[in-house]
C-alpha cells in the first residue's frame, strides 16, 4: 500500500502500482468529500459544505498533480506535462456539448493518458529524476 505520507511531493519517481492506488484512493476521497459537502449546502450549511468543496479540490489538483508528475518523472518525463494535461481537462469540461466530436476526442486523449500513466512501465535504473521507485 503506498504511503500517503509523500501524497503532495513532486519530488521523485512513483511506480504503477502506488500511482494507481492513490489515485484511486484520492478519487474517492473527492467524491466523499464532494457528495458530503452537497448534502451540507442542501440542508443550508453553506460554510462546512463549500470548506469540503475546497478540501477536496485541495486533495484533487494537490496530491493528484504531485502523483501525476512523480508517475511522468518514473517514465522519464518531465513534470511540465501535468499542465498540459490540466488543460485539456479544462477544456473537455468547458467545450460546450453540442460539440460532440471535439469532446469525444478530448476525452479519449485524456483516456489514453491516464492508461498510459498506469501501464507504462517506468525506466529501469536511475533518471534524471532519480533511483527507481521501491
Amino acid at each position: 500500500m503506498p504511503s500517503l505520507r509523500n501524497a503532495f511531493s513532486y519530488q521523485g519517481r512513483l511506480a504503477r502500482l502506488p500511482y494507481f492506488l492513490l489515485s484511486l484512493g484520492i478519487g474517492i476521497a473527492a467524491a466523499l468529500l464532494v457528495a458530503a459537502g452537497g448534502i451540507l449546502l442542501e440542508r443550508g450549511h453553506a460554510l462546512p459544505g463549500w470548506l469540503l468543496w475546497l478540501i477536496a479540490l485541495v486533495l484533487v489538483f494537490g496530491a493528484g498533480s504531485a502523483i501525476v508528475v512523480r508517475r511522468l518523472h518514473d517514465l522519464g518525463q518531465p513534470g511540465g506535462h501535468v499542465v498540459r494535461l490540466l488543460i485539456l481537462t479544462v477544456l473537455a469540461g468547458a467545450i460546450d456539448h453540442s460539440q460532440t466530436a471535439a469532446l469525444i476526442a478530448l476525452n479519449v486523449l485524456l483516456a489514453l493518458a491516464g492508461l498510459a500513466l498506469v501501464l507504462l512501465p517506468g525506466q529501469a535504473g536511475a533518471n534524471a529524476y532519480g533511483p527507481p521507485p521501491g
